[in-house]
């Protein structure tokens, strides 16, 4: 289809085979052409492989086999010119707001320098809306100890992410590249650097409550109103005020940033600011408002599709907690098996808020007489305060819970007793992988992997492997369809 075209059509298709599809004002965009419409359309017409996608004929692509040749050709004229083309078709993209197709070109064009701009851009926004695979696979392609250096945005914005995700070696390593270019240049970026930096150490929390809440007052000015996660930094700001036992001040501020960031789609200070209000509440005694708070924020994950991430962990909690007391133990063991699955996010990346996930965890668990449950929360809680100890109010809520649960007598240890180590590996169950095979991709030792399944099987009352996933899969703390096709 190529050889009898004349050669200013033949150069568009072959210029235009970077392209998955293509629209008449892009092409002219990115070759530098005017007559696109025209070209594109004659070529549909006379059935040169050249598809339309749609019935107004915006959008249009090559055939495969068609695509194929002509990047052949265009490859043999040089990766410069292939390259050059990829990078002006992912800025027209992104101008146009498709951020996918402009990573994918960002991608091809080689450009590393455009590529994590668009990261940059894109990487919250993926975020917020729930999209969290798409997250970690752009970080893992970002993730070289020079190109962090390189954009200490991405940086601290990665080392955000990875432990909201409850990912703290990620989280340190990202983080320690964006602190060396915050220690050499306090104003890089205009200060957004500095301000993303002091919103991560507040998250984080390694240097107690005080530091934290300084930290994220630091964020907010830094950051200024209108940068997207300055409502992050409110959230924090809030959360810490809560763990100093200022309750009366903290209220205010979450509600805010709860409000703030509903209407900006921020997800993780939306759903968490309404979680932890609703843990003041019930704190307090205010169950009418516990209730209402626990609703909103199970709404919130449903809105979101935010099912997996960690903050869900703390909504489900407080939902168990409110089911317990209003005599829904049905309910509230439903709700306690879906904060269960997400254990493995409540690590020390953001120590307060899995410890706070945990304590509300294990009082829903005694609420309902399973002193077991209760005491696996206590003990993960107390891993993390070793960790990091002054967390404000939180240790002594956790000495206290401990001392409710020894009033009471022991329980049996069953599924509600699975450790957050545990839920890592019963994921993996189902799949036709040796125990060798998953403690490499665990990056565990084969006989910690085969004493973690032995003490699963124990916790479900199951006698083996395939027994084990069953039970796992009646109680919900597997997919059903993803058990069956491993």
């Amino acid at each position: 289809p190529l050889d009898p075209l004349p050669a200013s059509t033949r150069a568009f298709m072959v210029g235009s085979s970077v392209l998955g599809r293509m629209t008449p004002a892009l092409c002219d965009e990115m070759l530098g052409r005017d007559d696109a419409a025209v070209l594109l359309s004659d070529l549909e017409s006379a059935n040169r492989l050249v598809i339309a996608l749609d019935r107004e004929r915006r959008w249009y692509r090559f055939h495969p086999l068609l695509r194929d040749v002509l990047r052949e050709e265009l490859d043999a004229t040089g990766r410069e010119h292939a390259h050059a083309l990829a990078a002006r078709a992912s800025a027209w993209f992104a101008d146009e707001g498709e951020p996918e197709e402009a990573i994918d070109l960002a991608r091809e064009s080689g450009d590393r320098s455009l590529f994590a701009a668009l990261i940059g851009r894109y990487i919250l926004p993926f975020y917020r809306v729930g999209r969290l695979s798409t997250v970690r696979l752009l970080l893992a392609e970002m993730g070289e100890a020079e190109t962090l250096v390189a954009h200490p945005d991405i940086a601290a914005i990665g080392a955000i992410a990875h432990a909201l995700a409850g990912e703290p070696g990620a989280a340190d390593r990202w983080a320690d590249a964006a602190e060396v270019v915050v220690r050499r240049e306090p104003d890089a970026g205009g200060g957004t650097t500095a301000g993303l930096y002091a919103l991560l150490a507040s998250l984080v929390c390694r240097n107690g409550t005080e530091a934290m809440l300084r930290d994220a007052a630091a964020a907010i000015d830094l950051l200024g109103p209108l940068h997207p996660l300055t409502v992050s930094a409110r959230f924090s700001q809030g959360a810490a005020l809560a763990l100093e036992g200022r309750a009366g001040e903290a209220i205010p501020v979450l509600s805010e940033a709860a409000e703030v960031g509903i209407a900006t789609t921020s997800v993780d200070a939306a759903i968490g600011s309404t979680a932890v209000l609703a843990s003041l509440h019930a704190s307090a005694g205010d169950w009418t408002a516990a209730r209402r708070h626990a609703r909103e924020a199970s709404d919130l994950v449903a809105a979101f599709g935010t099912e997996h991430y960690q903050s869900a962990a703390l909504v489900h909690a407080m939902s168990a907690r409110v089911a317990a007391r209003e005599g829904r133990r049905d309910d509230a063991r439903t709700a306690l098996v879906r904060a269960q699955v997400l254990r493995p996010l409540l690590t020390h990346a953001i120590p307060w808020f899995a410890v706070l996930a945990q304590v509300e965890l294990g009082r829903a668990y005694l609420a309902l007489g399973d002193t077991a449950g209760a005491r696996t929360a206590i003990r993960e809680a107390r891993e993390i305060l070793v960790r990091r100890p002054h967390l404000g109010v939180l240790p002594a809520q956790v000495d206290a819970l401990r001392s409710a649960v020894d009033a009471h007598a022991a329980g049996v240890a069953g599924a509600s007793s699975l450790t957050r180590a545990e839920f890592r590996l019963l994921p993996y169950l189902p799949f036709h992988l040796t125990f060798d095979e998953i403690a490499e991709r665990l990056d565990l030792s084969t006989h910690t992997v085969k004493t973690q399944a032995r003490s699963i099987y124990g916790k479900l009352g199951a006698a083996s492997r395939g027994e084990a996933v069953e039970r796992a899969v009646e109680i919900g703390l597997l997919d059903g369809d993803i058990a069956r096709t491993g």
